[in-house]
């Protein structure tokens, strides 16, 4: 048996016989097993890049599905003081899921604005650009493209 049914097993007996409370254990036991499910999925999203022949475009390229847990990686990926003209940022194999998705690609857009770089957004699935129109801050100006 693998090393996180086991501590969700072991949690959850552990709270039953502590609490005297089944349904406390059952609970206690769903939450650990979502946070242990959601920490396995996180590392099914991740990133590459590619820099243009003259040094001025980055496009970065996102693979896997964007959600709490996965937006920390995403934001460490980006470089925030690269020397560049125009960042790419490409959703095609990607899927956002929630606010705090949409708010880490906010962060990434308005930083890199702040410096005066171009970001583009590409590959947007019509379900995560309707999310994105809906929860960012970026305004307008975010240029979105679906494929």
């Amino acid at each position: 048996m693998p090393l996180s049914e086991t501590l969700v097993m072991v949690v959850t007996v552990g709270t039953v016989v502590y609490t005297h409370d089944l349904a406390m254990g059952v609970f206690v036991g769903v939450v650990l097993s979502a946070l242990l499910i959601a920490r396995e999925v996180a590392d099914l999203a991740f990133m590459e890049d590619a820099l243009s022949a003259d040094g001025r475009v980055r496009t970065c390229t996102v693979n896997g599905d964007l959600f709490f847990v996965t937006v920390t990686g995403f934001l460490a990926h980006f470089d925030f003081q690269e020397n560049v003209d125009r960042v790419v940022l490409d959703l095609t194999n990607a899927h956002i899921w929630g606010a705090s998705a949409v708010a880490a690609i906010d962060k990434a857009v308005l930083k890199s604005r702040k410096r005066d770089i171009q970001v583009d957004v590409i590959g947007l699935n019509k379900a995560s650009a309707t999310l994105l129109d809906r929860v960012n801050v970026s305004g307008p100006k975010m240029e979105l493209s679906l494929p």
